[in-house]
Parts: C-alpha cells; sequence; structure tokens
C-alpha cells in the first residue's frame, strides 16, 4: 500500500484564511514517493524512531507541483492527525481535493481510545514514546527556520505511518475493522465548505440568541448581515470578527432607530455603513412568517437521555469511543424521527451499531 503522511504548519491570527507556512510529508522509502517530490524547496529531515522519508515542503517558495496529484491519486493514501484543517488548507493550496484519507484521530476512536486524542498522547499510548512540543509558538512565516524547529513539524508526520498500523491492528482484533474502514471512507468524501462556498450558512456561526427572533424579516436580518459577512471576510481576508462582531449582528438584527444611526453603533465600519443599511432594507422588504426554531420535547429529550445511555454502554462494549458514534444533536433527531434514512444514526456502520 502506498501512502504519505501529511501535516501542515500556519499561522492564523489575523487573517480569514490560514497562512501556510511548511507542508511536511512522509512515506515508505521504497514508494519514490519522497523522491518524485523534488527540488529545493523540500528538504528531507532524519528521523531518529522512523524509517519513513521525511520531507518538509515551502509554500512560500513553490507551487504543489506533484503533491497536488497525489492528493487526488486514489491509490495513495494520505495519512492525518485530525485532518479537518490540515485538508482545507491543503485543498485551498493545491486546488486539489484530496481522497483516500486515514485520520489517525479518528481511528483511535474504534480503538477503545477517545477520538479527539493529541497526537503526542496518541503517540505515547500507542507506539510508546513521547514527542517533542517545545516549538509551539513559532511564528512558521519567518525565514530561516531553525534545525530544532523543522524537526519538530517533521515529528508530526514521521510516525503516522507506524500509528495507522498499529490502530488498524487494534481496531481489527477489536472486531471493529470494518467499522473503521466504513468512516475512512465517508471522511474521504467529504466536502466541506470553506470560504465563499460556506456563506449560505454563515448564520449558524453567529453566537445570537435565536430564541429572541420572533419576526420574519428579525431572521432575514440576521441571514443577510451573516452572508454578507463571510463574503466580506473572504473577500478582504480578515477575520469575520472583525468585519462585523456578533454583538453588533445581533443589535442589527433588532435595531429598530432610523437607518441613519447605523453607523453610531459599535462595531460597524463606516466604510460598511451604507451597504449595512440597504441590508437591512432588503430584509425588511422580505415578506414571510415568523421564524421557527425548532426544539425538542421533553419526552423526546427523555428518550435520547435512554438512547444515549444505551450507546455509550454499547460502545464500551465494543471498545469505541461513543462521541464517534453520534452527538447529543445527532440522538435527538434520530429520538424524533428514527425512521429518517439521511439521519447519522441510520447511515453506514452506525446503522448497525444501533
Amino acid at each position: 500500500m502506498k501512502y504519505i503522511a501529511l501535516d501542515t504548519e500556519f499561522v492564523w491570527n489575523s487573517t480569514y484564511f490560514a497562512k501556510l507556512g511548511l507542508v511536511q510529508t512522509a512515506s515508505a522509502p521504497e514508494s519514490g514517493i519522497a523522491d518524485s517530490l523534488g527540488g529545493a524547496a523540500f528538504r528531507p529531515i532524519p528521523s531518529f524512531r522512523s524509517s519513513d522519508v521525511v520531507a518538509i515542503a515551502d509554500p512560500l517558495a513553490s507551487a504543489p507541483g506533484i503533491l497536488g496529484d497525489i492528493f487526488e491519486n486514489r491509490e495513495i493514501v494520505k495519512i492525518f492527525h485530525d485532518h479537518t484543517m490540515d485538508r482545507k488548507i491543503l485543498e485551498r493550496w493545491s486546488g486539489k481535493h484530496i481522497s483516500s484519507i486515514f485520520d489517525t484521530q479518528t481511528a483511535a476512536g474504534f480503538c477503545g481510545q477517545k477520538s479527539t486524542v493529541s497526537l503526542q498522547q496518541a503517540v505515547k499510548d500507542n507506539l510508546g514514546f513521547t514527542l517533542d512540543k517545545t516549538e509551539t509558538r513559532t511564528d512558521w512565516l519567518q525565514r530561516p527556520l531553525s534545525g530544532s524547529q523543522l524537526h519538530y513539524a517533521a515529528d508530526d508526520v514521521a510516525y503516522l505511518s507506524a500509528l495507522m498500523q498499529r490502530l488498524t491492528d487494534i481496531a481489527e482484533k477489536n472486531g471493529n475493522l470494518q467499522w473503521l474502514t466504513e468512516e475512512m471512507d465517508r471522511i474521504s468524501s467529504l466536502h466541506v465548505p470553506y470560504g465563499a462556498s460556506a456563506a449560505a450558512g454563515a448564520w449558524k456561526k453567529a453566537k445570537i440568541q435565536l430564541s429572541k427572533i420572533k419576526k420574519h424579516e428579525e431572521f432575514s436580518r440576521l441571514k443577510m448581515l451573516c452572508e454578507w459577512r463571510e463574503l466580506i471576510a473572504v473577500e478582504r481576508d480578515l477575520p469575520r470578527s472583525w468585519v462585523l462582531p456578533d454583538k453588533t449582528i445581533a443589535q442589527l438584527v433588532f435595531f429598530s432607530e432610523a437607518k441613519s444611526g447605523i453607523s453610531s453603533i459599535p462595531g460597524v465600519l463606516p466604510r460598511d455603513a451604507d451597504v449595512i443599511c440597504s441590508i437591512l432594507k432588503q430584509a425588511d422588504d422580505i415578506v414571510g412568517d415568523p421564524p421557527h426554531f425548532h426544539d425538542f420535547s421533553l419526552s423526546v429529550r427523555a428518550k435520547a437521555d435512554k438512547k444515549a445511555a444505551e450507546i455509550a454502554q454499547h460502545a464500551e462494549s465494543r471498545h469505541i469511543d461513543p462521541a464517534l458514534v453520534a452527538s447529543r444533536s445527532d440522538i435527538l433527531q434520530w429520538c424524533e424521527n428514527p425512521d429518517d434514512p439521511d439521519l447519522k444514526l441510520n447511515t453506514g456502520w452506525r446503522r448497525n451499531f444501533t
């Protein structure tokens, strides 16, 4: 089996998109993957406890090149530990969808371990040694990087293949290998909205008390303001809160004074006041019924408590992290409508689990 372990180092404190600083890779010497990367941008890093060849790309000095082709190659397994953010960053950098993913953090959840375990803890528990984590505050955009910084970055991928093999063996021993494989297939098929494509559901990210929204125009304001904020944050490459804080959105949702007073609300940038006025006017012109934010009945909540206890008990007997099976929200939805085929608990291995 061909594989490439992947990780990233990035800086993300004053932008919408994380700024990619390094791309770490590790692969078996006989696979030839490291040799195919080539180029001065890739620096081989020796590893003392791993037979894999570690190479680090400098995205500040080079394009993805052959890595983009590797990302799309279904015959090459891409090993991550907690794939979500790294995947978003790498797919944006390369413009390619990453296929055939094995996530060691998720895999731990099929091995009697937490599905949220850190890489350092997973390596310690499964491989028996401790990774050095002394460079966590490094500015990964600075150049040059020191040898200790590069070794720190290399450690994040050097042992992922060994960790994958160890977790696969444990899952097989526990009788969970087929379910683990199904979950990796599900993860690989995901297309997570990022950037402008996330605008449609942006209102769900705003921290605002939805129970206070009683009018249709209030909900329209919330949706339209959040969609606009997401698009502007992408366009300006700024954090959402720098464009329009959640507290300001909450004020605007219930704003009843003359629109000319909007510029005086804390958090509204003068350059955006006219646009925000226009958005509020458009929202107020939309006709519709008052919003209804679904709440689960007491009986459904009681059923969910019982179901959660059943899942936890069965998960313990199968050496599976209950959090990997279903969230509280997943369980509530299932208890309200157990026959809905689209619910998480009615799909894949979870359907057999419950």
